[in-house]
């Protein structure tokens, strides 16, 4: 298993050897190549997934132009979270920005182990405080700064960004790539 995924167990759980066990033992490494999808447009979310490297992008597609909702990076669990807990297709694509290895864990595993450990659903319960937080940080950020004091908000925020691709960045930002160039010369 993983030693990023148990690091991340158990900087986020009180765990013993059983409970480790447990967990990891749920988790199925996987790998993408870029390009591929994680989930499509249409399909219902049923996993948990925990990055250990590459970057995925979630977006939607409207009139034709896909619109980047967000970027998970490496050492995140991250889910389609509305498509899982109403069990409806997702209007979301997710898919590998570059090579990306990842752990799955399947939603009714999960909530096993949830019910069965108490440390386990804390720490579900702090996951989704902290993860509310940050889309309302991001939100407000968005709404409220302009195109350069995003691009800081978002390095200071979420420095593993600066690894992603121009293009990538410059949509997240609801930029242009010349537009981007021109801000980080400014630096």
């Amino acid at each position: 298993m993983n030693a990023d995924l148990i690091k991340y167990l158990k900087m986020n759980i009180a765990l013993n050897d059983e409970l480790i066990q447990k967990l990891t033992s749920k988790f199925e490494r996987r790998e993408l190549k870029p390009n591929r999808f994680l989930i499509k447009k249409g399909q219902i979310a049923d996993s948990y997934y925990f990055i250990e490297s590459g970057f995925l992008r979630s977006y939607y597609t409207d009139n034709h132009k896909e619109h980047t909702v967000w970027i998970e990076a490496p050492g995140e669990l991250t889910v389609e979270i509305k498509s899982l807990r109403l069990q409806i297709p997702t209007d979301y694509n997710i898919i590998a920005i570059e090579p990306v290895v990842y752990y799955a864990i399947k939603a009714n595993d999960l909530e096993i182990l949830i019910h069965e450990y108490k440390p386990v659903q804390d720490f579900m319960h702090r996951l989704w405080e902290t993860r509310f937080i940050i889309a309302m940080d991001a939100l407000r950020a968005f709404q409220t700064l302009d195109a350069k004091e995003r691009y800081r908000y978002l390095l200071k925020n979420f420095p593993n960004f600066e690894k992603l691709p121009q293009h990538q960045l410059a949509n997240i930002l609801g930029i242009t790539q010349y537009s981007l160039s021109r801000i980080r010369r400014q630096k």
